[in-house]
């Protein structure tokens, strides 16, 4: 796996979505503390889960923010704001828009 860049979810959920894979969330976490990250480790894998977290309620949902907001226990506010600060774009499928946040 290469390293974590902050705002790459998808690569986070892909490795750690393969039953046969054998990572783990300590393995990616380890791996992450030996990539520089700017603006703070915890901070960069607290926003990777967050938006891992958060799309794929979303895609449970079908895209519904109210329905989504329910599942996580968070206000839909909450959401939306989550939602612009991940980047990520609420559509027919749920993806994320590449920046470096």
């Amino acid at each position: 796996m290469k390293g974590i860049s902050r705002g790459n979810y998808r690569e986070f959920s892909r490795e750690f979505s393969r039953p046969a894979s054998g990572n783990t969330l300590h393995d990616w976490v380890r791996l992450a503390m030996d990539t520089p990250v700017r603006g703070g480790l915890f901070d960069a894998l607290m926003d990777e889960i967050g938006a891992a977290i958060i799309a794929e309620a979303l895609t449970r949902t079908g895209g519904n923010r109210t329905q989504a907001a329910k599942l996580l226990g968070i206000s839909r506010p909450t959401l939306i704001a989550r939602i612009e600060k991940y980047g990520l774009k609420v559509g027919a499928s749920i993806s994320h828009n590449g920046a470096d946040n």
